[in-house]
């Protein structure tokens, strides 16, 4: 199941240790040899929103579009 994941160092909900902890087992790979998963972690951008500029421009649904746009690209797998 192909997954992409952010986060940020300063995220109150998530902490940063989850991930040091975490990360190897989620990006592990799986037994297809093929892992789909993404860690796209940032030193700040709190939880959930990761926004930007005067309107509060919420950048993680830009990169989470094009996660599934790559994914839609993609020859399927076998």
């Amino acid at each position: 199941m192909p997954a992409l994941i952010v986060n940020a160092d300063d995220d109150p909900v998530v902490s940063a240790r989850n991930i040091d902890e975490n990360a190897p087992q989620l990006l592990g790979g799986s037994s297809s040899g093929s892992n789909r998963m993404v860690l796209l972690r940032y030193p700040a951008g709190g939880h959930c929103c990761f926004a930007r500029g005067l309107k509060a421009h919420r950048w993680g649904d830009e990169l989470s579009a094009g996660f599934l746009a790559a994914l839609a690209r993609a020859p399927a797998e076998r």
